[in-house]
């Protein structure tokens, strides 16, 4: 009966229409060749189909119209070139918005299909690829729904197109992916603008899932919702998120900005800010055992229960020169929260202005988490109404403080530190080559604060708005290259640049925290000791294997250590026997270079990690992604 009754609507549909377009071309079931403007509209009356091994070709100016629920499929090995101008573009869309097109299918097509300054809109779904890695450039997908639940604007189902330069806004889902959805693909998504898509489920601005790798660089991705992930949603993979600004999204559960769920992505050089959940992790959400790199970002005016800035569950994120700031939670962790034995790793950070409703301003951590935190400063965070304006951990949480600055902090209690002890679990402290007032920490019964060798107590006194040192502060060369903690039987290392990538130390000394006094030489390649030993490694960030590369003026047997972020040892390996003499070019002594290839076991996760020659000070920080 409904099928009936579409057919009638149809035909009557192609009356009115015939009657006032004359021009109008109508198609129905296998098309091929050519479409201009001289044959449009073209009006889809059934459903459409490039056959297998064909190709269509459609122009600037061409409208198409669906007259009602049909499709519009490029199959096996056919060819789609739909490529309009920027003044003259090529439509698809609905005659009746109430009977919404099925959208453009791409299954198994050809390489080379494009959709190019088109207008795809109205539709049960915009752009579905299924084992299919089209072109999509320039295009506007707007206003689709996902009939089949997945991917409103753009659905990815084991492809990898570019989509480059669209703008996907106001596309909807059922459950993940209102922009676009990626299952087992790995598209380039680059300077697209995705904005005001929703989903009931994950990912309102992207999703990925089953293993998915997308590259995520250069868009602006704001204003979208969904219950978990309001931004991007990654499950179960590893995505590259670079250079985005991410804001102004919604969770209503968790994850704001970006939701991580057992994925280990790349987050760099992005602007996260003003994205909100009612739950956890306004900016940034990990959990199950996520392994994220978060680096070089700003993150900042986002908003959670809990987390307001990152919210770290049962994961392992290294957060390293980024700032935190303006974040506020309702209850605990303004700026970072970390639960459920997540360990994390901190360096050059810069965690400023953040609130929290009760407890942990800058960062709150509890579950038997383990934060390392090197070369950083936590200032004028605020707990309003308990204690730990900047750092306030319990429940059997230890914290390991090196070259770091926690001043200016504001709580009832603990304005700086506050070390709780909870549910008969104490928390431990170790603080060494710190600038951090005793008297504006507060440590319970039973857990303790441990103030190792170095530690001072002296305004900071920052130059500017930005926390660089001014040339009286007392935390200038008052820092160390590397500190052993006795507690955990492990050396931490100091940053080799600062936050703003200048060069440590500069001066007789490392400073203490984020900014190195005077260093405006941004190093632009790591950092060697030319007159002995050089290392260096490749490629870096690698992904199964890296090669590292030792020159030594002396054939000297040398031996590689690789240490985590904890400064354990997790490999070692020899290199020397057999170097071959080579030039280096402007020194004229004979330098001799030897490679040796480290490939990580199962046991090692993702994460930043240091090759250092035994005996000296080189060594190099490398990058491992699962």
């Amino acid at each position: 009966m409904k099928k009936a009754l579409v057919l009638l609507a149809v035909f009557f549909a192609i009356v009115a229409v015939s009657g006032a377009l004359a021009d109008t071309t109508f198609v129905c079931g296998d098309v091929s060749g050519v479409w201009d403007s001289s044959g449009s509209p073209f009006c889809v009356v059934c459903d459409v189909r490039v056959p297998p091994g064909s190709t269509l070709v459609i122009g600037p100016g061409v409208d198409v119209i669906f007259m009602s629920e049909f499709g519009f499929t490029v199959d096996t090995n056919a060819v789609l070139k739909a490529i309009g101008n920027a003044s003259d573009s090529i439509i698809f869309t609905s005659r009746d918005t109430t009977l919404r097109h099925d959208g453009i299918m791409l299954y198994s097509s050809a390489d080379g299909c494009t959709l190019s300054y088109c207008r795809v809109e109205n539709g049960g779904s915009g752009i579905r690829c299924s084992y299919s890695s089209p072109a999509i450039i320039n295009n506007t997908i707007s206003g689709n729904s996902g009939d089949e639940h997945y991917g409103g604007g753009i659905y990815c189902h084991n492809s990898n197109p570019t989509i480059t330069g669209n703008i996907i806004s106001g596309n909807s889902g059922t459950y993940n992916g209102g922009g676009i959805y990626c299952g087992g693909s790995n598209p380039t998504i680059r300077n697209n603008t995705i904005s005001g898509n929703s989903v009931f489920g994950h990912g309102g601005g992207i999703y990925c899932e089953y293993s998915s790798n997308p590259i995520i660089t250069n868009n602006t991705i704001s204003g979208n919702s969904a219950s978990l992930g309001g931004g991007i949603y990654c499950n179960n993979s590893n995505p590259t998120i670079t250079g985005n600004i991410i804001s102004g999204s919604s969770g209503t559960y968790i994850g704001g900005g970006i939701h991580c769920d057992n994925s280990n992505p790349t987050i760099t050089n992005n602007t996260i800010s003003g994205n909100s959940v009612f739950g956890d992790g306004g900016g940034i959400y990990c959990e199950y055992s996520s392994n994220p790199i978060i680096t070089n970002n700003t993150i900042s005016g986002n908003s959670a229960s809990l987390g307001g800035g990152i919210h770290c569950h049962n994961s392992n994120p290294t957060i390293t020169n980024n700032t935190i700031s303006g974040n506020s939670a309702d209850d605990n962790g303004g700026g970072i929260y970390c639960d459920y034995s997540s360990n994390i790793y901190m360096s050059n950070d810069i965690i400023l202005g953040n609130t929290a409703g009760f407890s942990g301003g800058g960062i709150w951590f509890d579950g038997d988490s383990v934060l390392t935190i090197v070369n950083s400063t936590i200032t004028e965070n605020a707990a309003t109404d308990s204690v730990g304006g900047g750092i306030c951990l319990e429940d059997n949480s230890s914290l390991t403080l090196i070259n770091t600055i926690v001043w200016n902090n504001t709580a009832p209690t603990g304005e700086d530190i506050s070390v709780n002890y909870s549910f008969g679990d104490p928390c431990t402290v170790f603080a060494a080559f710190c600038d951090i007032d005793p008297a504006m920490c507060f440590v319970q019964f039973g857990s303790a604060i441990v103030w190792d060798t170095g530690n001072i107590d002296a305004n900071p006194f920052f130059a500017d708005t930005l926390f660089h040192l001014s040339d009286s502060s007392s935390c200038i060369d008052a820092g160390a290259e590397s500190v052993y903690v006795s507690l955990w039987d492990t050396t931490i290392y100091a940053p080799l640049d600062d936050f703003e990538g200048g060069i440590r130390p500069f001066g007789s000394g490392w400073d203490i925290g984020a900014d190195e006094y005077g260093a405006d030489i941004v190093r632009e390649h790591p950092r060697e000791m030319p007159q002995t030993i050089s290392i260096t490694a490749y490629p870096n960030p690698f992904n199964s294997a890296v090669t590292i590369s030792v020159g030594a003026i002396h054939e000297l047997p040398l031996q590689i250590e690789i240490f985590d972020i904890n400064g354990r040892i997790v490999y070692e390996m020899p290199v020397g026997e057999g170097l071959v003499p080579s030039r280096v070019s402007g020194d004229h002594k004979g330098r001799h270079h030897e490679t040796a290839i480290w490939r990580p076991d199962g046991s090692i996760g993702s994460g930043v990690f240091l090759a250092r020659i035994r005996g000296t000070n080189t060594a190099k920080k490398i990058i491992y992604m699962k």
